[in-house]
């Protein structure tokens, strides 16, 4: 009942301390969100934050859900516009920034699909599902996401240690809470199981079925509102269950039994080929997998069938590169393979870059103060072509280049403040 969880988050007390954002949800504000995470000193989001984004996400998701099913459509990107798909995360929070860090932040134009796994293992999935959901809320168009095999209660509820956490994460940020447990589940058991990219590619976390006779019509009718079934007891059971789990092999038909149980399935070539025939798409795109040669993607099944991964140095140990694969205009374009630092190294590098910006604002008002009353209009110029430090905190966050412009992207955020604090200024002096 969303009445249930709505009374749950207006009893919630705001916290003093942290980051706040509140609802209407807009492009700005999960800017500001995007920046603060960069920050060494951010903390665990307030938990009144977690519930309010989770209950309008769920909201989001069964508007959604009434209209596409299981299956979602993604729009190709158009010319000039981008799509990245992204593989596992698995709570390595790093390799999302660096991602953003490389491709720029999801925006009109400028779209990501994620293709499940973003929770367990790494210890800032909380953080991810934020992170991702500020910007979907703010502008649906902008993040895609696919359940996987890890957004489900049996997995989180295992150890950090056995491939799970999820759930451990959230009681440790958030003690003595196990609703909000509950409403992560709640909004897990929303997520489509796949998306289709125009006539381009089918993106599915796990990868096809035992049946072999699957059409998108069937998958848009599977019932993923629930937890994946421990049991197969219907052909429904089967498509939730292998498009979560399965994996390719290198032969063909279909391979009953894997390392990841005796129900899982391996899928072959001619099943891939026979799949895109059949629904019409170019290519089978999927994740779950490390590719070999700690790549971040690895080609099969005669060029149709693409693993992407996305969690880099995977676990810490594993030495990986990370990958996302590019859509332009004309389809698939490349996969980028990135290494990402890890998280405190990569926050105090933003730490390090933005006093350093701050350090150069400070000195051209230095400049600018040192003008004095003779050169009032010279110092008017000079004060609309930089960022005044002292106008807003949130401004510290934005960055400029050499001549003290901001970015393409910081001067649409802060347009409408700054007309504001233009007017301010002419009616100080």
């Amino acid at each position: 009942d969303p009445a249930f969880w709505q009374k749950i988050m207006t009893s919630i007390e705001p916290e003093p301390d942290g980051f706040h954002l509140t609802a209407p949800f807009t492009l700005r504000k999960a800017h500001l969100l995007y920046r603060y995470l960069r920050t060494g000193g951010a903390k665990p989001l307030p938990r009144k934050f977690i519930y309010e984004v989770l209950i309008a996400a769920c909201k989001q998701l069964e508007l959604q859900s009434k209209e596409q099913g299981a299956l979602q459509t993604v729009p190709p990107p158009a010319k000039g516009e981008h799509l990245y798909v992204c593989g596992d995360t698995h709570g390595q929070l790093q390799d999302v920034l660096w991602i953003f860090e490389l491709h720029n932040e999801p925006a009109p134009g400028n779209a990501f699909l994620f293709n499940g796994d973003m929770a367990d293992r790494g210890a800032n999935a909380v953080e991810i599902f934020m992170l991702l959901l500020a910007y979907k809320l703010a502008s649906p168009g902008t993040v895609y996401m696919n359940r996987g095999n890890h957004e489900q209660r049996d997995l989180n509820e295992r150890p950090f240690a056995n491939g799970g956490g999820f759930a451990w994460e959230v009681r440790r940020k958030y003690p003595h809470d196990e609703n909000l447990i509950e409403l992560f589940q709640r909004f897990f058991m929303l997520l489509p199981i796949a998306s289709v990219v125009g006539s381009w590619a089918f993106v599915i976390h796990g990868g096809l079925f035992r049946d072999t006779n699957v059409t998108l019509d069937d998958l848009r009718k599977v019932n993923n509102k629930r937890q994946p079934p421990l049991k197969l007891e219907s052909r429904d059971d089967e498509l939730l269950f292998d498009a979560l789990w399965s994996d390719p092999h290198e032969g063909d038909g279909v391979a009953m039994g894997s390392a990841r149980g005796g129900y899982s399935i391996q899928f072959g070539a001619d099943v891939t080929k026979a799949f895109c025939k059949r629904t019409g798409v170019k290519s089978v795109i999927r994740s779950h997998q490390l590719p070999k040669r700690q790549r971040g993607f690895e080609i099969t099944h005669n060029s149709m069938l693409l693993t992407i991964f996305s969690a880099s140095n995977y676990g810490g140990v594993c030495r990986n590169r990370g990958g996302v694969l590019i859509f332009d205009e004309k389809g698939p374009a490349e996969v980028k393979e990135f290494y990402a630092p890890p998280l405190d190294e990569y926050r105090q590098m933003c730490d390090e870059k933005l006093m350093s910006s701050i350090l150069e604002r400070v000195r051209r008002w230095r400049v600018n103060a040192a003008m004095g009353p003779a050169h009032r209009e010279a110092r008017k110029t000079s004060r609309k072509k930089s960022v005044m430090v002292e106008n807003l905190w949130t401004h510290l966050l934005f960055e400029t280049d050499g001549a003290g412009r901001l970015a393409p992207r910081d001067r649409e955020v802060l347009a409408e403040q700054t007309r504001a604090w233009e007017e301010q200024r002419r009616s100080a002096e």
